[in-house]
């Protein structure tokens, strides 16, 4: 059985991930994270390695072929996530996801994981999301025309076998990971006060009263809607023969109807000034949000810098003053971009306090640091430290055949511009502590906050 994924702010978006990095308090999201990558001269120079393929049906992808081990990793990843959905319908987005590897006219039930684990397969997995879905898996590099097979397959020619069923697994599935999960509740319930209505109001997994009447014609009509090769970006990273790739990709994928790409939904209205309590058998928790705007705002680019600076680290200040000095919590998070890229969202801290001490005490320490952000400039030694925090995911990032593919297809689905990658140290590092103070007065403000505490008890 496949396990779902939610890309986090570390992967795929700072370290774009979208490969997964679940922070405690993250839960099907698909925040990305996005991929640190410098301007500065390295072993490998993204900009004049990767190579743009656009096939006959208007596909994109984007393609690093570099010396190494004799593998390859690829992602097929579309602007389709729950933001497509509509109220009464939502859910669809992550159910297709499912019947995606219950196989296609030519695979039977199961063989998705038969035929490529028997031809040597990892990471063979997929993820939805606000903004998107992705399909991924590496293979050895001798197994380009399976893994374009399979992956055509499962996004252009799928059935819909053992729909009812697979429907019973999703909501199996929301009552493991948001009813039974306090902390995926507690993000539910973020979203759910924080986005009045809109794409980002609504679970990705879906509502439960909506799955339970969602049937295999609903599915049809959003696949057929919705994957087609105007909404498909794909990536492929590793030891591979450029010429043999442009020719696999267009025969397998380049039949899938092109389609046309469809506009987004209006933003969701950002809701402020929101306190919410609730129950739950766990220990306690309480979260801020943040409503900020996203890329390509200028403003985004520095509210990635004041998350790093409040959490990213030992020496950040929430981890120094709550869990150093003052001893208060047990852990403190942040998310820069949730729980989406494509459109508005917030910033996210979430601390758990440690036993018997009051969400009113840890809320004084975080506006106390909050507020010093607004009226003093930041030191030019520690804005220096964040940056190169940043800079230091470059290389990691760069090297893992996965990560690089995700991170390119992210920035290339959602912003149609995947150059952004090797542009956003330099904008990072025009970042001044005027343009800390100016963001943080302007975004950090009760008027833009939500607060979600979660205090122990029953339901």
């Amino acid at each position: 059985m496949m396990k779902h994924e939610s890309p986090h702010n570390s992967l795929f978006l700072p370290g774009l991930f979208l490969y997964q990095l679940r922070p405690m308090f993250t839960r099907c999201l698909l925040v990305l994270s996005l991929i640190f990558v410098t301007s500065s001269a390295s072993a490998f120079d993204l900009a004049k390695n990767v190579v743009e393929l656009r096939l006959s049906n208007g596909m994109r992808w984007l393609l690093v072929s570099r010396p190494g081990a004799p593998v390859f990793s690829g992602v097929v990843m579309l602007k389709v996530g729950s933001a497509e959905e509509v109220p009464g319908k939502t859910g669809l987005a992550h159910m297709f996801e499912h019947m995606a590897f219950k196989g296609s006219a030519e695979l039977g039930p199961n063989e998705v994981w038969e035929v490529m684990a028997r031809n040597g397969a990892s990471d063979l997995n997929a993820f939805t999301a606000k903004d998107m879905t992705a399909y991924h898996a590496s293979l050895p590099n001798n197994r380009l025309k399976l893994w374009s097979y399979v992956m055509s397959q499962m996004v252009g020619s799928p059935v819909f076998r053992d729909f009812y069923t697979e429907r019973s697994v999703v909501l199996e599935e929301l009552r493991m990971s948001v009813e039974n999960d306090p902390d995926g509740f507690v993000m539910e319930e973020l979203v759910q006060q924080a986005f009045a209505d809109g794409p980002y109001h609504w679970s990705t997994i879906g509502f439960k009263e909506d799955l339970e009447g969602l049937t295999d014609e609903d599915a049809a009509a959003f696949h057929h809607q919705h994957y087609v090769a105007a909404n498909m970006v794909g990536a492929l990273v590793g030891n591979f023969s450029l010429p043999q790739a442009k020719q696999t990709l267009e025969h397998f994928f380049g039949s899938i109807p092109a389609g046309e790409s469809h506009a987004d939904a209006p933003p969701s209205k950002a809701r402020g000034g929101v306190r919410k309590k609730i129950s739950r058998d766990a220990e306690p928790l309480v979260v801020y949000a943040y409503h900020k705007p996203t890329f390509p705002d200028p403003d985004t680019y520095t509210m990635e810098a004041i998350t790093s600076l409040l959490c990213d680290g030992v020496s950040s200040r929430l981890e120094l003053q709550l869990i150093r000095e003052e001893k208060i919590a047990r852990s403190v998070s942040c998310t820069s971009n949730f729980p989406g890229l494509r459109f508005p969202n917030v910033m996210t801290i979430a601390v758990q306090p440690l036993n018997g001490i009051s969400f009113q005490t840890i809320e004084k320490i975080v506006h106390r640091e909050i507020e010093k952000l607004k009226i003093q400039p930041v030191a030019d030694a520690e804005l220096a430290r964040v940056l190169s925090q940043l800079e230091s995911h470059f290389v990691y990032s760069l090297e893992d055949n996965m990560h690089l593919a995700m991170n390119l297809a992210s920035f290339e689905t959602l912003f149609h511009d995947w150059k952004m990658m090797i542009s956003y140290i330099d904008h990072m590092r025009s970042i001044t502590p005027s343009m800390i103070q100016a963001a943080a007065q302007k975004y950090l403000t009760n008027d833009r906050r939500v607060t979600i505490e979660r205090q122990r008890g029953g339901r």
